[in-house]
């Protein structure tokens, strides 16, 4: 099973955006798995709106979107963690059959791969990057 994460815009003046999370099977063919039927919406990630920039940038606020994120996320996985250690019986090609899915992969881009990680792709941020983690007060220091 694969998870879709991207930014949807959600009004006309580009200023409202959600993050919807699809889930889709990775055995479907490429020309057919970004069609409208061959995903389904589990749900949307919420996001903490801030009410200033001191706000936005403090510690305690960046904690409370870390956990809001991975709990949401924890909450829309859960019933996946289930059927994944008992298994569920499907009704595939005239036949019962008994399958054990596991969550193969998330497809984000950028912002979204930076959301999971807890880092904002900026130079202004802590963590500038989400694949090294390195502190933007290191990024000079080589050794």
């Amino acid at each position: 099973m694969d998870y879709c994460i991207n930014s949807t815009l959600c009004d006309h003046l580009r200023k409202t955006s959600r993050h919807p999370i699809f889930m889709t099977l990775g055995n479907i063919p490429l020309a057919r798995h970004n069609k409208i039927d061959a995903k389904i919406l589990l749900g949307y990630i919420p996001n903490l709106e801030s009410y200033n920039v001191s706000e936005k940038q403090s510690t305690k606020f960046r904690i409370a979107i870390r956990k809001l994120f991975h709990h949401a996320l924890a909450t829309l996985l859960k019933p996946l963690k289930i059927i994944s250690n008992t298994g569920i019986h499907l009704y595939v090609n005239d036949s019962i059959r008994w399958f054990y899915p596991l969550l193969a992969l998330i497809i984000s881009d950028w912002p979204e791969a930076c959301t999971m990680c807890n880092v904002y792709g900026t130079s202004n941020s802590l963590h500038p990057c989400h694949f090294c983690l390195v502190d933007h007060n290191a990024m000079n220091d080589v050794y």
